[in-house]
């Protein structure tokens, strides 16, 4: 499972032992913090999109290693 939150993150979740397995912080043009308004995996599994309310749509590998892959600033998301 995958839940965005007011924190300004997205958290991956073990959901057969409830346990926080990743925290993924967004890239910001400014410092601070900037919730994520909605979070979800790509069709085939392999990637992470998050839409911040800063307008930023973000996609990460699930790999995690790859980091950030794309960064569109004010983008307009529907979830």
């Amino acid at each position: 499972a995958m839940t965005s939150s007011d924190d300004g993150t997205v958290r991956i979740w073990d959901t057969s032992t409830i346990e926080q397995k990743t925290v993924i912080k967004p890239s910001l043009a400014k410092p601070g913090r900037t919730p994520v308004t909605t979070c979800a995996y790509g069709a085939e599994g392999r990637l992470i999109g998050a839409a911040l309310l800063d307008g930023s749509i973000q996609l990460w590998s699930v790999q995690g290693a790859q980091g950030l892959l794309f960064w569109c600033p004010g983008a307009i998301a529907f979830a």
